[in-house]
């Protein structure tokens, strides 16, 4: 008979194995859900001595399709070079709740990568089922061309091609003040006062507006500083 056992970490689960004819024997082993991606080491004793190996926990296949590729703050479908990107799907990571990397091309085991590139993230996200990744856009895409876009969630990996890329699609980003159910403009005074429904603009005062998508910088700065 053989028993596997965990050399570290809690009981595992009920395994199955099954011997073929040629003498053969293969075993097969259910992870749990949430196991952490990494490595697992597993132990199998038996009467004529101890084997140990290596069992590699991969994420969850993420999936995506080209139109839930967005301009980050308007959502429409498509990309700006250098702009601010994000990709809707399912499986794109395994965080909980909202997680800032900064720019950092890695976060938790998460890339994404275009036409093979990574690319600098600023939000990992699933918030109730809700899954997404904010993302810059490399500045060097020429556009109007398609490129193919490739996330990787801890060795599970996705891609799909043919995502547009557009010279120009400013989106303004928005928020929701307190009390109110109506999207609003992100914009500032230059006081640094944030512009909502009891902090109106006067006519004709100078407001600074936060958006994506305006196109190629002159001069072309790399990806990361954009």
């Amino acid at each position: 008979s053989v028993t596997f056992v965990p050399a570290s970490g809690p009981p595992g689960n009920p395994i199955t194995v099954n011997s073929g004819t040629d003498g053969r024997v293969s075993v097969s082993v259910r992870v749990s859900a949430g196991t952490a991606p990494g490595t697992i080491t597993i132990t199998a004793e038996t009467t004529v001595g101890n084997v140990t190996y290596n069992l590699t926990v991969t994420g969850r296949t993420p999936s995506f399709t080209a139109a839930a590729v967005v301009n980050a703050a308007s959502s429409v479908a498509g990309m700006v070079p250098g702009g601010l990107a994000t990709v809707f799907g399912s499986g794109l990571s395994e965080v909980t709740g909202i997680e800032s990397p900064g720019g950092a091309t890695t976060h938790r085991g998460v890339q994404v990568r275009i036409d093979g590139q990574a690319m600098p993230l600023f939000a990992v996200a699933n918030v109730g089922g809700q899954e997404q990744i904010n993302f810059q856009v490399r500045t060097d895409v020429p556009g109007p061309s398609t490129v193919r876009v490739e996330l990787s969630n801890n060795g599970a990996t996705f891609s799909v091609s043919n995502v547009p890329v557009l010279r120009a699609q400013p989106g303004i980003f928005e928020y929701t003040p307190a009390g109110s159910a109506v999207k609003h403009a992100a914009a500032v005074k230059p006081d640094g006062s944030v512009i909502g429904p009891n902090n109106r603009a006067a006519r004709g005062s100078a407001v600074q507006l936060y958006l994506t998508g305006g196109g190629p910088s002159l001069p072309l700065l790399p990806t990361g500083q954009a």
